[in-house]
């Protein structure tokens, strides 16, 4: 597996489908396999590289050009879609 050389407990993304999650309604089963789950507990670091990692939150938090910096490019959408789902509030 991927997560073969991570400490135990260490997993920064889960699948629901990994643990046997999964519902019978094709709606949720298709919702689990495309957005793993992000353990809440990770550091900002790795939780900020998974964002923006992410080709669906390009549109309000990017990398800057020269790549050693990133920028949130919609403040009012990033705190709309991505800080309730990755931060605790």
């Amino acid at each position: 597996p991927s997560h073969i050389n991570e400490p135990a407990g260490m997993h920064p993304i889960s699948s629901p489908a990994a643990h046997g999650k999964i519902e019978s309604s094709g709606i949720s089963y298709r919702k689990q396999l495309e957005e793993p789950e992000i353990d809440m507990h990770l550091p900002f670091p790795i939780k900020l590289h998974y964002i923006l990692s992410k080709p669906e939150y390009h549109h309000c938090i990017t990398w800057l050009p020269h790549g050693r910096a990133w920028r949130i490019t919609m403040p009012k959408e990033f705190e709309k879609t991505v800080i309730p789902r990755f931060f605790r509030s």
